[in-house]
């Protein structure tokens, strides 16, 4: 026979192990077993109870373990990296330095962590909330040379380059961006539907939103130490929530820095003839055999020690194998690595 009372004591059993540890569990089990119910049929039931708060005891411990192992492995894995302060000493040297230069990848588990990063879907990843009109109306082109930027918004992108044995460099035209042992991308923000597919060549412009289709995204591993990057909109330095609210989740900035540039394929048959007149010399980015107006390329000399940079086309990881069709594209206008390529030419 069953008492009440027996079934309160079940309850008290049932609730003991949902929310207490498994050990406290069975003590409680323990502490009332002598007075449990004498019907075979409820052993059963009681037992069987018993059975499923000791697995769930079991599964607790290792959802632990595994969070636990989860956190250490992202402590092992963690790169030192610390921003600019005032009055750090900061020292930056240049290639012809007669020490050697030493480069090297960071290990497989950190760049697993990237990738990660750059697999995750756009809503989760970024969580932009970007109000800005600018955002999907408008791209960026290289500025030209000392050339007037007429009544276009500036956007300055400074990337903090390899302080030890800098070797950044330049070839032919590169616009008004400047290189010295850091680079600065100075840009025009344009009108994007302004712009489609080129007759003679694939080119590409900096994208203010941040997308997969006809898209290359790089993240530049920037120098670890005493970090100095920043962007600046109309002369103003932003920070990374006005970087996504003044102009979208294409460009992302802390001690690193994710570009994203829309990729216009060649079209030779109903592409452009020629690139629209904005009423300013501008530049694009990518290469081509023909440009009487210009054309050339910047080499940017990213973090050398456990150097994290990615790079992804249309989603796919430009390091994994199965993508060399892809990477060929890439080159035409960014060639990734443990450093980076950025071709240009001259379009007006």
């Amino acid at each position: 026979m069953v008492y009440r009372h027996d079934w309160r004591i079940l309850s008290c059993i049932l609730q003991a192990g949902f929310v207490k540890k498994r050990a406290t569990t069975l003590k409680s089990f323990e502490r009332v077993g002598n007075i449990l119910i004498h019907d075979k049929k409820m052993k059963k039931i009681t037992i069987a109870i018993m059975s499923i708060i000791v697995m769930i005891g079991c599964t607790e411990k290792n959802n632990e373990l595994i969070e636990s192992s989860q956190k250490d492995a992202t402590t092992s894995i963690n790169k030192l990296e610390y921003a600019y302060v005032d009055g750090n000493l900061k020292i930056e040297t240049d290639s012809t330095d007669s020490a050697p230069k030493i480069e090297f990848r960071a290990s497989d588990e950190y760049l697993a962590t990237i990738k990660k990063i750059g697999d995750t879907p756009n809503g989760l990843r970024k969580n932009v909330s970007a109000v800005s009109s600018l955002v999907g109306k408008q791209v960026g082109v290289i500025a030209g040379t000392y050339a007037p930027t007429a009544s276009y918004d500036v956007l300055e992108i400074f990337m903090d380059c390899e302080d030890t044995r800098n070797a950044n460099g330049t070839e032919g035209w590169t616009g008004g961006n400047t290189v010295d042992r850091n680079v600065t991308l100075k840009l025009c923000l344009v009108p994007k539907s302004l712009f489609s597919s080129y007759k003679y060549t694939r080119y590409a412009v900096l994208s203010l939103d941040y997308g997969w289709d006809n898209m290359i995204e790089r993240f530049f591993d920037n120098e670890d130490s005493n970090n100095q990057n920043k962007i600046i909109l109309k002369g103003e330095v932003i920070n990374q929530d006005k970087i996504r609210t003044k102009l979208g989740g294409g460009i992302t900035q802390n001690k690193n820095t994710t570009l994203c540039f829309y990729v216009y394929d060649q079209d030779i048959k109903n592409g452009m003839e020629s690139f629209p007149d904005l009423g300013i010399q501008y530049g694009v980015f990518g290469s081509t055999a023909e440009n009487s107006r210009g054309k050339g390329w910047i080499s940017i000399d990213d973090e050398d020690s456990k150097n994290a940079n990615q790079c992804w086309y249309n989603w796919n990881n430009l390091a994994r194998a199965d993508a060399s069709g892809w990477l060929e594209d890439a080159k035409s206008i960014i060639e990734p690595g443990q450093n980076t390529k950025i071709h240009m030419f001259r379009a007006r």
